[in-house]
C-alpha cells in the first residue's frame, strides 16, 4: 500500500468530515428543539456557496465574504422558519416535513432561476499571471514585448475582460485581473493579447512563459515525503478549512453550553411549554437556532467550493444534505457534538471506501473495480450497522416518555 496515498486520502477525509459537520449541526439543533428535519437545510448550504460566489465575484475580499455570506444566509433561515415552520408549530409532524420538502424544491428551482442549470466554478482568490518572454529575440526585444502586452490589456479593460493592474517585475510582466474572475477566462484574456501583440511584431521569434501566480491559500503549507510515489501535500486552505471548522464548532459549543441564549435553548429542547411559563420567548429562541445552524451551513457551502474550486450548482445540497443528516444520526440527533463526530466519520468512510474498499470489493466479485459513487453505500451501511447495536446514535441518550 502506497502510505504517502493513504495519507493524502485521510487529510482529503478529515477535510470533508468537517464540512459535513458543520452541516450536520443545523440538523440536530432544529431537531433537538422542535423536532423537525429541516430537509431543505441542505439548500441553505447551497445558498452559501452562491452568495460565496457572488460576493467574491464582485470583488469582496474572501475573508470577508465568509462571515458576510454566514449572516445573510442566518437571516435567510430566521425568514424560511417564519414564514413557512412557524405557522405549524402545532400541526402534526407530517404536515413541517412535508413543508421543509417544499422548502427544498423551492429554494432549488430559485437557484437554478438565479444562477442557471450548468455548475459554475469557484472564482480565483488571486486571479494573475507572470509573464516572460522566450525565444531567440527575447533579450533584444522582450522589453518591447512586454510594453505591448501591458498597452493592449489596458484598452482591453473598458471593454471586456482586462487586468486591473499590470506591473513590470524584473523581466517579466505581473498581471492582475479584477477579483472574482475565473482561471480560465484570464488566461484566454491574456493569450488573445499576447497573439495580438505578436501580430503586431511580424519577424521576431518571440515566445512567452505564463506562470498563474497562486493565493497563499492554493500554496503548500507542509510537504512531507514519506517513500511514496509524490511526498503528502497539505495546502494552507486545507489548514483554512480544518482551522475554521474547529473555530465554529468551538463558538457554537460555548453559545450553547455558556450563554443565556443557550440555557434557552437547551430549556427549550427539554420542554418548550415549561420553558414558555418560565418566560422564555421560544419563537425567538427557535429563530436563532435557525439563524445559527444556517450560518454554519453557509460556512460549509463556501469552504467546500474553497476545497473543491468547482461544482457549484442548485442540486449541490441534495447529497451532502443527506449525508450530513445521516451523520447527525450517526452521532445521536439532539446532540451537537454527536453530530460533529459523525459528520467526521462518515467523512472518513466515504473517502476511504472510495478509494480503496470499492477498488478490492470489485475486483474481488465481478473482476472489476466498482464506481466510486458506491462510497454512499457503505457510508450509510455504516449508519445502519451503528444503529441496529445502538440506536440512539454514538453520542445520544436514551428518552423516556412520562405519563
Amino acid at each position: 500500500m502506497d502510505v504517502s496515498l493513504l495519507a493524502t486520502q485521510i487529510v482529503n477525509a478529515l477535510t470533508l468530515g468537517g464540512i459535513y459537520a458543520l452541516i450536520a449541526v443545523g440538523y440536530t439543533m432544529v431537531y433537538g428543539i422542535i423536532k423537525l428535519i429541516n430537509f431543505a437545510h441542505g439548500e441553505i448550504y447551497m445558498m452559501g456557496a452562491f452568495t460565496g460566489i457572488l460576493l467574491v465575484g464582485v470583488g469582496v475580499p474572501f475573508f470577508l465574504a465568509l462571515p458576510a455570506s454566514m449572516v445573510l444566509c442566518a437571516l435567510l433561515g430566521i425568514f424560511i422558519d417564519r414564514l413557512a415552520y412557524r405557522p405549524l408549530r402545532t400541526a402534526p409532524r407530517l404536515s413541517a416535513l412535508i413543508t421543509a420538502i417544499g422548502v427544498s424544491l423551492f429554494l432549488q428551482n430559485l437557484a437554478m432561476l438565479m444562477w442557471s442549470a450548468s455548475e459554475r466554478p469557484f472564482p480565483d482568490l488571486y486571479p494573475a499571471f507572470m509573464v516572460r518572454p522566450t525565444g531567440a529575440d527575447a533579450a533584444s526585444h522582450g522589453d518591447q514585448y512586454l510594453d505591448n502586452v501591458a498597452i493592449k490589456l489596458t484598452e482591453r479593460a473598458g471593454a471586456s475582460l482586462g487586468p486591473r493592474n499590470t506591473t513590470r517585475d524584473g523581466d517579466g510582466l505581473k498581471v492582475e485581473f479584477p477579483l472574482g474572475s475565473t482561471s480560465g477566462d484570464a488566461r484566454r484574456a491574456l493569450r488573445e493579447t499576447r497573439r495580438e501583440t505578436l501580430a503586431d511584431m511580424p519577424g521576431l521569434d518571440l515566445s512567452a512563459d505564463e506562470q498563474s501566480l497562486d493565493h497563499f491559500l492554493n500554496k503548500p503549507a507542509l510537504s512531507v515525503d514519506l517513500g511514496g510515489a509524490r511526498p503528502v501535500e497539505i495546502r494552507w486552505k486545507v489548514v483554512f478549512i480544518w482551522a475554521s471548522t474547529i473555530v465554529l464548532m468551538a463558538l457554537l459549543e460555548a453559545v450553547v453550553q455558556r450563554t443565556r441564549v443557550g440555557k434557552a435553548m437547551r430549556a427549550c429542547a427539554l420542554d418548550k411549554v415549561t420553558a414558555a411559563l418560565m418566560g422564555i420567548d421560544v419563537n425567538r429562541i427557535i429563530a436563532l437556532t435557525f439563524a445559527l445552524g444556517s450560518a454554519m451551513a453557509a460556512a460549509a457551502g463556501i469552504l467546500f467550493g474553497l476545497y473543491r474550486g468547482s461544482g457549484i450548482g442548485y442540486r449541490m445540497g441534495f447529497h451532502p444534505g443527506v449525508i450530513a443528516f445521516a451523520a447527525a444520526v450517526l452521532g445521536g440527533i439532539g446532540n451537537i457534538r454527536g453530530a460533529m463526530l459523525g459528520g467526521l466519520v462518515l467523512g472518513i468512510v466515504q473517502v476511504i471506501s472510495s478509494a480503496y474498499i470499492t477498488d478490492w470489493l470489485g475486483n474481488w466479485l465481478r473482476g472489476a473495480p466498482l464506481s466510486s459513487n458506491y462510497a454512499f453505500a457503505f457510508a450509510f451501511g455504516l449508519l445502519i450497522l451503528v444503529i441496529l447495536v445502538r440506536p440512539t446514535g454514538l453520542l445520544g441518550r436514551g428518552t423516556t416518555e412520562r405519563a
